[in-house]
């Protein structure tokens, strides 16, 4: 039934109501209501209500409402709602909100985020961003009113500033341009990002007598003040 205080075992511990205290196990434990402590466990903890307190884990916690303090695990993490922490060696899923932090090896999922997302390789927000995501290869949100930075950045709206090798908002800053130079008498550019900050990639070529010539660059750049036809 209802467990105040602490539970010890070798392999599982379950309690059918409420927990206040600790619950410490070799395999795993389970709480089937609100969660008031502490699950520490050496492979999955799960809280089938709301969890305030601590879940730390060797592989996977779940929470199916919310978790307010925060989840630790060295694979998953998944909450409904997130205030505080998500830290896992792979993925962090919080299916509503995030305030707070989630980091992982791999990837993060919230559908809005208040805060910061930290992944080795992607963060997904698919709602909005009030913060910052910053991933080893992509961020993605829907809107976002903060940064992003990271090799690929991807949204429909930005109120901040994308830093990346690749950046594409898509209400923003998107044009091609066709140059010509006493070196290169063929030139284009792709830029794309936002007018504050944008990526610029460029290719060039020219036939000379004594052959022909490729060129390609990359490169950043700003617009300031009114553009042409505005007021």
């Amino acid at each position: 039934g209802r467990m105040e205080g602490l539970q010890i075992s070798g392999f599982s511990n379950t309690v059918v109501d409420t927990v206040t205290g600790m619950q410490l196990t070799g395999f795993s434990n389970i709480s089937r209501k609100d969660m008031r402590g502490m699950q520490l466990s050496g492979f999955s903890n799960l809280a089938m209500a709301e969890m305030n307190g601590a879940q730390i884990s060797g592989f996977s916690n779940v929470a199916l409402e919310d978790v307010n303090v925060m989840q630790i695990a060295g694979f998953a993490n998944y909450a409904e709602t997130v205030n505080g922490l998500q830290i896992s060696g792979f993925g962090n899923v919080a299916k509503d909100t995030v305030r707070g932090l989630q980091t992982a090896g791999f990837v993060n999922y919230a559908k809005t985020l208040h805060s910061v997302q930290i992944s080795g390789y992607m963060n997904i927000a698919s709602e909005e961003v009030h913060g910052v995501q910053i991933a080893g290869f992509i961020n993605y949100a829907k809107n976002v009113k903060g940064m992003q930075i990271g090799f690929i950045n991807i949204c429909d709206s930005m109120r901040g500033a994308p830093l990346g090798f690749f950046s594409y908002v898509k209400s923003g800053y998107h044009k091609f341009e066709i140059g010509a130079s006493t070196l290169l008498p063929t030139t284009i550019d792709f830029k794309t990002g936002i007018y504050k900050f944008y990526n610029i990639f460029s290719v060039g070529y020219a036939d000379r007598n004594f052959g022909s010539i490729h060129a390609a660059g990359v490169g950043f750049g700003s617009e300031f003040g009114e553009r042409l036809g505005e007021r």
